[in-house]
């Protein structure tokens, strides 16, 4: 029989399955981000300007006021108080709520920024998917984590990173720092310093979920007048974390600025302070920033904290003037939070994030972002 007769009659007969595709699952029932094309090798991000990446990666855990556990110790008993894990389970659960959001619902409107914005009339997004971490095993682990970001942005793309604690931010730093020569802002929502590390050591204590700002701060693209700290309210700082702030030069503004100034004032402060002299800026979010009465799925709850508003609000404000060039939220334990609000809360971050990208490549005309 002919073989083009045979498929004419094939689909003919088989035309209601013409409209199936492969779901678009990363493993299990866990979906890509919103539902985007999922990317598997560097090639597949190719014409990408923005991919997401998970780092399920939780290192070490405060069992007490004295003690610390190791990466390979066990989880927290569900009714812990103040060792309290999980975080490893983030990327799964923001995953698994941006289904609210799926591309294939409603193709990616932005209309919380602007009523007639479409995400994906102006941005190419991909998931770059998970990295493969070992419980462990830090600097393997991270290590992975910079070079899979590092393909992300030789691309051209943005990455925006669903943590993990938040040691995921020091990979990405370096990825980033390590693609260019031009100086590099750092805003970061937070109720700790995040100062430690650099005086020990122990090179693992380069790694640990405490010293993203130090570490970054041993890079020739990052200063400490480019670096601004908001929300810092926790009753677990280091009592000469502000000391140490003060003497590198670090800006921050804790939740009673806030409350003084409001957020959209200290938010376009630290925009200034942070893109003065610097070609690109990074933007970080730890959950614990949020008031826990409101978003309780943190491995550090404290209260009173930024509403799920003020976060918006703050994000936005950076977005629409400034082109985010990297993104992460950290810290985020499902475990606490059966509601789902704080992953969800996750996912609208994100969202926000990416609508002003797309208003920045819109009204720049950008098609990529990181130039080689």
């Amino acid at each position: 029989m002919d073989k083009n007769k045979l498929r004419k009659i094939c689909k003919r007969v088989f035309k209601d399955f013409e409209t199936r595709s492969f779901a678009r699952i990363l493993y299990g029932d866990v979906p890509t981000f919103m539902q985007l094309p999922r990317a598997k090798v560097p090639a597949d991000l190719e014409n990408t300007n923005v991919a997401i990446l998970g780092i399920p990666y939780e290192g070490v855990r405060p069992y007490s006021p004295e003690i610390i556990y190791p990466p390979e110790a066990g989880d927290a008993p569900q009714d812990a108080i103040y060792f309290r894990t999980g975080v490893d389970k983030a990327p799964e659960w923001v995953r698994r709520w941006s289904i609210q959001h799926s591309i294939l619902h409603y193709d990616g409107k932005g209309y919380f920024v602007e009523r007639d914005i479409n995400l994906v009339d102006y941005l190419n997004m991909v998931d770059y998917g998970d990295i493969d971490c070992v419980a462990g095993e830090t600097m393997t682990s991270l290590l992975r984590a910079k070079d899979k970001i590092q393909e992300i942005v030789e691309a051209g793309a943005i990455p925006l990173i669903i943590g993990g604690d938040h040691s995921v931010s020091v990979p990405a730093l370096m990825a980033i720092s390590s693609c260019t020569d031009q100086k590099i802002g750092i805003i970061g929502f937070d109720t700790h310093f995040d100062l430690m590390g650099l005086g020990d050591e122990d090179a693992e204590q380069e790694w640990n979920p405490a010293v993203q700002y130090t570490t970054a701060l041993a890079q020739p693209n990052f200063e400490p007048e480019n670096i601004v700290l908001i929300g810092m309210k926790g009753i677990r700082n280091p009592r000469l974390a502000a000391v140490l702030a003060k003497e590198l030069g670090i800006t921050y503004f804790t939740m009673k600025d806030i409350d003084e100034r409001g957020i959209e004032s200290v938010v376009r402060e630290a925009v200034d302070r942070a893109t003065q002299g610097t070609e690109y800026l990074y933007v970080t979010l730890d959950i614990d920033v949020m008031d826990s009465a409101i978003c309780p799925g943190t491995r550090f709850p404290d209260t009173p904290g930024l509403t799920p508003r003020e976060i918006i609000q703050a994000l936005r404000t950076i977005g629409t003037s400034e082109v985010i060039s990297g993104f992460d939220i950290a810290c985020l334990s499902p475990r606490y939070d059966p509601t789902g609000a704080t992953p969800y809360l996750a996912v609208r971050c994100f969202l926000e994030v990416m609508a002003g990208l797309a208003v920045q490549f819109r009204d720049r005309d950008v098609k990529k972002w990181f130039q080689k």
